[in-house]
């Protein structure tokens, strides 16, 4: 049974599953940083996606890349620190390791990331559980 992780945005909940199987050195590295608190940025040339920093790196360069984006993918992007969850479907700037997808409150999601487009910084937490004690501090 693949392993679902909880993200918050401002006062969004939602979730992700891993792809353990297909990036496991990216999804190792990220359970071991966990719980994870950040602020959303957004890259405006993209389209709409929420991008937060992660403090580890992936030496090994990218796992089940992908160009092109459905909305829900949530990629690592290798040679940078940044978790982007991606809130509609783009071609794409360049390869990223798809780690995950969104399996609960994308509509949630996409809400925070339009607003983001005008204010970015919300908070972002990515943690195991689903329990309000899982979030950090």
């Amino acid at each position: 049974m693949a392993r679902e992780l909880t993200v918050r945005i401002a006062d969004e909940v939602g979730a992700f599953v891993l792809f353990e199987d297909e990036a496991p050195q990216t999804c190792r590295k990220l359970l071991e940083a966990l719980p994870l608190k950040s602020s959303a940025i957004i890259a405006k040339v993209a389209g709409l996606e929420i991008m937060m920093r992660v403090p580890f790196f992936v030496d090994t360069g990218g796992e089940n890349e992908t160009t092109a984006q459905k909305a829900g993918n949530v990629c690592f992007v290798p040679g940078s620190q940044n978790i982007c969850l991606f809130c509609e479907e783009l071609p794409g700037l360049g390869p990223c390791s798809l780690i995950g997808k969104v399996t609960r409150n994308l509509e949630g999601i996409q809400r925070e990331a339009r607003k983001c487009r005008s204010r970015q910084g919300a908070v972002v937490e990515i943690y195991e559980g689903n329990r309000e004690e899982g979030r950090t501090q």
